[in-house]
């Protein structure tokens, strides 16, 4: 799957996303009347468009298909991330939450936040985030609990290094007796671990 930038003309495809995620996924942790009212938004296409033209907005397509969305806004929080349910849990948010990341991290923001559902919340405690407040918001007149979450600088230093792969030393004993010095270090790159 390719990661691209939003396309306005992108936006009824990120709508079918969003609202698959929510109706599919949803279910999950919510009742079916806060699955009703979730999923009427967005109610003006041309709005939810614009809005996601702002701040930095990627899409995940296959063949011409979109199955998973993100967008940072502003620069330093996560506004949106979305995938389609049948796509939940292979990877694809990962995949795009990194990209955004990246975006972010090139911009020189480190610190991060972001306000998230009860699914979310364990997706990005574990990538550092920690609970700053339980919100609560009505939506089409139905109560929902949200969780705003931050990661400070250390935290997301702390998630980058150990994301990195690491540096492991081998030492080559055959080559120890040709050098008066001592070993020969020969250093070995682990495989990258991913999320």
């Amino acid at each position: 799957m390719k990661i691209r930038p939003f396309k306005i003309s992108d936006t009824s495809s990120v709508i079918k996303v969003y609202r698959d995620a929510v109706r599919r996924i949803g279910p999950i942790a919510y009742s079916p009347e806060q699955i009703a009212a979730w999923s009427r938004y967005p109610t003006d296409e041309r709005d939810f468009g614009q809005r996601l033209t702002q701040g930095h907005t990627l899409v995940m397509e296959e063949n011409g298909i979109i199955y998973a969305f993100g967008q940072l806004h502003p620069r330093n929080c996560f506004a949106f991330l979305y995938t389609t349910g049948d796509t939940h849990r292979k990877g694809l948010g990962t995949r795009l939450y990194d990209a955004l990341e990246s975006r972010a991290f090139s911009a020189g923001v480190i610190e991060m936040h972001t306000e998230v559902s009860r699914i979310a919340r364990p997706f990005f405690e574990k990538r550092g985030f920690t609970l700053d407040e339980v919100v609560r918001h009505t939506h089409f007149g139905v109560e929902f609990e949200w969780y705003r979450l931050s990661r400070s600088r250390e935290a997301a230093l702390a998630h980058r290094l150990a994301r990195l792969p690491s540096a492991s030393v081998h030492v080559d004993h055959s080559l120890a007796n040709r050098t008066p010095v001592g070993p020969q270090m020969a250093f070995n790159r682990a495989q990258p671990r991913h999320a």
